[in-house]
């Protein structure tokens, strides 16, 4: 089973042996294991320590330069 937590909140869920093309999403048909997988996602991610918001960092101004200079910053 493959899960995929998109950002504007939806779930996917694929059968990769059966479907490897992604092309069945079976999130409402397998809700188990789409709870299952949901879990463990949240769980991973929460032992990551990552930030869920906040400020976004300051840049230098070296560093703002090196990313305007790639088109990253206007």
């Amino acid at each position: 089973m493959k899960y995929i937590f998109s950002s504007d909140g939806t779930d996917e869920l694929y059968n990769l042996a059966a479907d490897p093309d992604e092309l069945d999403n079976l999130a409402d048909v397998r809700p188990q294991d789409l709870a299952v997988l949901r879990d463990l996602m949240q769980t991973r991610v929460a032992g990551l320590g990552v930030p869920t918001g906040g400020d976004a960092p300051e840049f230098s101004e070296e560093l703002k330069r090196r990313l305007k200079a790639l088109g990253y910053l206007d």
